[in-house]
């Protein structure tokens, strides 16, 4: 949703397919590297402020979610945090984050959501431990 960095592209048209190629993340862009368009070269990323083209196809692939996983994130940047909004109720719903976490419309823990307050890589190892657990109580 938010790009890739190993991935740099036109500064005029960022979503130009044409200009979109791989850059490994040891070479740096210089000012004067030009994309096929001549424009200047910069990495294939949102700023704050540009427009998230790829959110509407992130609305789609959490409304047909399973499961929902939030790692890492207190919820307060835009438009990805108002995610979290568009999952199925009925599904497990789960946020990883060591820190607190607010609904970014109402300023509350998201409802329904379970919050594993733990960093990235612990919290995924208890996530994997209650995905065994709904897998099971699931299976009887």
């Amino acid at each position: 949703m938010h790009g890739e960095l190993a991935k740099v592209t036109s500064s005029d048209d960022r979503n130009n397919p044409d200009c979109i190629k791989e850059l490994p993340l040891d070479v740096p862009i210089r000012i004067g590297d030009k994309a096929v368009d001549g424009s200047q070269l910069r990495p294939y990323i949102v700023w704050f402020g540009e427009y998230v083209s790829g959110f509407d196809k992130a609305v789609e692939v959490v409304r047909d979610a399973d499961i929902f996983l939030v790692i890492g994130t207190s919820l307060t940047v835009q438009p990805a945090a108002s995610l979290v909004r568009y999952a199925h109720p009925e599904i497990p719903r789960f946020i990883i984050n060591p820190g607190e976490a607010y609904d970014p419309y109402d300023d509350h823990f998201p409802e329904g959501y379970e919050h594993i307050k733990e960093n990235a890589t612990t919290g995924v190892e208890t996530f994997i431990e209650k995905l065994i657990e709904l897998c099971g109580k699931s299976a009887q």
